[in-house]
């Protein structure tokens, strides 16, 4: 499996940072002062090139976004569990709780990255 496939896309890694999400990680999306297009390369490469540090954004893995997702949060007087599910269709898909709210993305990474955009922009959690 590509190194890709298991990163959040380079879209939402942005929305990530912008929420104030840490950008402590293994993987990063990078651009090269030379203006070539965005790469994820592993953080110790980054110290060694000539990068954009503004362009700079953590490539959060799906392990990585999984532990930035709470188990559960209250919400409205009950618990509401978080889990994830392979779909029908082969994308992947993020529950929190039984019916209050879903997001859904091709990439794992991208849909737990997706739940948590939005637990953070409704103030469901907040960010270490």
């Amino acid at each position: 499996m590509k190194l890709e496939e298991q990163c959040v896309s380079l879209e939402l890694a942005k929305r990530l940072k912008l929420l104030n999400v840490k950008q402590e990680n293994l993987f990063y999306w990078y651009k090269f002062l030379s203006g070539e297009e965005f790469q994820i390369q592993n953080r110790i490469d980054i110290k060694n090139s000539l990068v954009i540090k503004e362009e700079t954004y953590s490539a959060f893995t799906v392990a990585e976004l999984g532990e930035l997702l709470p188990e559960s949060i209250q919400h409205t007087g009950y618990w509401n569990k978080i889990w994830t599910a392979k779909t029908q269709l082969g994308g992947f898909r993020v529950q929190l709780g039984d019916e209050f709210h879903y997001e859904k993305a091709d990439k794992e990474a991208d849909a737990k990255a997706k739940m948590l955009i939005y637990l953070l922009e409704n103030n469901l959690i907040e960010e270490d």
